[in-house]
């Protein structure tokens, strides 16, 4: 797109990412994001998809065995989930992650809030008060999720779960 007016060239770049604008979802957008070498990566890293699938499936097999006894953990199907994300739901999710900052296992938090409580739908927008009734929003204060990627190593995932372990045992007398 070739444009001569700054906002309207925002505005594109807006809809390209969700409609997002200054880190808030201000506008209704779409996911169109790839541009040509983008998708040459991708081309080249599709030959590795099913090693990398497995390998994640693998890790979040491990943190599930190290999670069950404190957590609800993921269901494994076989070639039906790929662990984009290995997500938690835990109430001291933030306490959590400074723990975990501190021995050096970075976590992120996707779900910072529900999309509904972004002003994207304008007056369908919920406000603050019905949104903190709802589920997503609750679950959105008590999501975090842990590293899963296809190049940790065995020795990174058994570090990870042996701090899960340090840090909910804590909380619970197994």
């Amino acid at each position: 797109v070739a444009c001569n007016n700054i906002n309207d060239y925002r505005r594109i770049q807006a809809y390209r990412y969700h409609g997002k604008i200054n880190g808030k979802f201000s506008i209704l957008g779409f996911n169109s994001q790839m541009p040509s070498i983008t998708a040459g990566a991708l081309l080249v890293k599709f030959k590795y998809w099913k090693k990398w699938q497995v390998k994640r499936i693998s890790i979040a097999k491990k943190y599930n065995s190290t999670l069950r006894k404190y957590l609800k953990v993921p269901k494994v199907y076989k070639n039906e989930h790929i662990f984009h994300k290995y997500v938690l739901f835990w109430k001291k999710r933030d306490d959590l992650a400074e723990y975990l900052e501190k021995k050096n296992i970075s976590t992120r938090i996707h779900y910072a809030q529900p999309i509904c409580c972004y002003n994207t739908f304008g007056k369908r927008s919920c406000n603050t008060n019905n949104c903190k009734k709802t589920k997503a929003f609750v679950a959105s204060k008590n999501v975090l999720s842990l590293p899963i990627h296809p190049f940790l190593t065995n020795k990174e995932v058994s570090y990870i779960c042996k701090n899960l372990k340090i840090y909910f045992k804590r909380f619970f007398k197994y």
